[in-house]
């Protein structure tokens, strides 16, 4: 495909800018996802400070209180109840929910929070047998472990702290609901370890080795690291935040990218097509003449001043293009002469074959009944004034209508109480134009042909709108018409063939069809008794007679 001159010039500006506009971009993206990653350090600090200092404090507090309830326990003896009530009260006071158990110094249970069940695996656990040992062994005071124990969920805990008290021991479990619902409040990771990297509580499991060991990898992952005491044991809180997920920083950085090429581009954008439309302009008239010529369009002329080559150029296209229309206005003149000399020939063929049928009836009327004969030629002249009508081809439904209802009346005066009709029309298509006489053929041979056969003929003429066209519908209840017969009917007016039998039937689908197209026309069906017969014309909306 060959390339414009117009769209080289714009390209090569627009490259040239996009270029310029990259490297701005990059430069600022760049400078964008080093202060945000700084944020996030920063952040992860603040997040790791504040945990540290909710479970410093937690603890300490705890062993003070434990400390005074040592002191009182030593210079009295307290009943076990209300030992129970101190720590239940010391335990509802702390951040930090937690199990605590008593024992004495043979290991029987005194006073616990734990149910009956959890107590009982307590006291199976390798949790206090080992921290009974270590205690032993490294003569300290207070010993920190990681939770082992099988308890019920409600009381699951995810540390193990043992420490001597009276003359026994107390078992402080942190409960693990407790200790997440602290970290839950920040947006990264939390893992509390030994000395040792043993894990004693985290949020997420996946910085855990398959030996229980924190495990995490600096490259896909930014940590922040701090140190606290239980007591006197050192416990580390490490703060983790995946780079990986810094997906955030990925998407701003391109959004922010895309937002100021976009932006730029659209601010620019003007000036470039500025300056090309500046080179390109009568080269770009003549292609838009041009396109406009092709897809059918013989009203565009170019009137653009321009230099002395182009004007050159225009003046010969606008001339080939008034010739077009002209030739293609006379086309379209002769075209338009030629059908509508073809309607006039159809709808005069009407008015003798309508004559002959009402002369023959008047005919017998004088001999029968004089002054009902006299009416019917009084009708019969104004239905001829209606034809004539100074050669108008098309009437409005209200002058069509008026028109059937003398020709009725007239037949009526014929065939007197064998005869009974109804109209009913709706209003909005009373103004609409319709081609003058193209109910009175179906009337007419609904009553040449059930006459003879019937008592008494009902007739119905219907108009209402359909979609987006109007439909009139003559329905009687006279002898029909054999299946065989209308669907040759049927065929013979969709195939245009015109059959001696029905000719009025045949040049009123015929009328339809020239002035609206083929989806319209005559379309006929029995219903059990009788015959139905649909014209169907396009509805042109309402029309404003201002």
């Amino acid at each position: 495909m060959k390339r414009k001159f117009s769209d080289y010039i714009r390209k090569q500006f627009q490259v040239y800018l996009i270029l310029v506009l990259l490297t701005i971009a990059i430069v600022f993206s760049a400078v964008t996802f080093s202060l945000f990653s700084l944020y996030i350090k920063n952040e992860l600090k603040r997040d790791n400070q504040h945990i540290t200092d909710t479970i410093h404090q937690d603890f300490s507090e705890l062993f003070y209180k434990l400390d005074t309830l040592e002191d009182k326990v030593a210079q009295e003896e307290i009943a076990e109840n209300i030992l129970y009530r101190e720590l239940y009260n010391m335990r509802s006071q702390s951040t930090i929910k937690y199990n605590f158990t008593i024992l004495d110094g043979d290991l029987n249970i005194v006073v616990s929070n734990l149910y009956l069940y959890n107590q009982e695996q307590l006291l199976k656990s390798s949790n206090l047998s080992e921290s009974l040992r270590y205690m032993k062994l490294q003569d300290k005071s207070v010993i920190v472990d990681e939770a082992k124990t099988s308890y019920l969920e409600q009381q699951k805990a995810s540390m193990f702290i043992l420490t001597r008290f009276a003359d026994g021991y107390i078992a402080i479990e942190p409960l693990v609901e407790s200790l997440t619902e602290i970290t839950n409040q920040y947006s990264s990771f939390t893992i509390l370890s030994d000395q040792y990297s043993n894990i004693l509580f985290e949020d997420t499991t996946r910085y855990r080795d398959e030996i229980g060991k924190v495990s995490v990898d600096k490259k896909q992952n930014m940590t922040v690291k701090s140190q606290f005491y239980i007591y006197d044991t050192p416990v580390f809180l490490t703060s983790i935040r995946e780079t990986t997920l810094n997906q955030n920083v990925f998407v701003i950085g391109l959004g922010l990218i895309l937002t100021i090429l976009i932006v730029l581009i659209i601010c620019v954008r003007p000036l470039i097509n500025r300056i090309t439309k500046s080179y390109a302009s009568p080269l770009d008239e003549l292609m838009n003449a041009i396109e406009q010529n092709k897809s059918g369009s013989t009203t565009y002329l170019i009137k653009e001043q321009s230099f002395e080559e182009f004007e050159t150029l225009y003046e010969e296209f606008n001339e080939l293009t008034l010739s077009v229309r002209d030739l293609i206005a006379k086309n379209q003149e002769l075209a338009e002469r030629k059908r509508w000399m073809e309607i006039k020939h159809l709808q005069d063929q009407f008015n003798p074959h309508f004559l002959y049928n009402t002369l023959e009836s008047i005919r017998y009327e004088i001999i029968f009944d004089p002054d009902n004969a006299s009416k019917m030629i009084m009708a019969l002249a104004r239905l001829m004034r209606y034809i004539l009508n100074y050669g108008r081809d098309t009437v409005t439904v209200t002058e069509d209508l008026g028109y059937i209802e003398d020709y009725l009346e007239l037949q009526k005066m014929r065939f007197k109480e064998r005869l009974n009709f109804k109209i009913e029309i709706q209003d909005e298509i009373l103004t609409q134009q319709i081609p003058k006489l193209i109910l009175q053929p179906i009337v007419e041979n609904s009553i040449k042909y059930n006459m003879e056969h019937v008592e008494v003929l009902n007739i119905a003429i219907l108009g209402r709108i359909v979609e987006n066209y109007i439909q009139f519908d003559v329905v009687d209840d006279g002898i029909g018409i054999n299946q065989d017969q209308l669907d040759e009917i049927n065929d013979n007016l969709q195939n245009n063939q015109k059959a001696r039998d029905n000719l009025g039937l045949y040049n009123v689908h015929k009328s339809i069809q020239l002035l609206y197209g083929k989806e319209y026309g005559v379309f006929i069906q029995n219903i059990g008794k009788g015959l139905h017969v649909m014209i169907r014309i396009p509805y042109k909306g309402e029309v404003n007679h201002d």
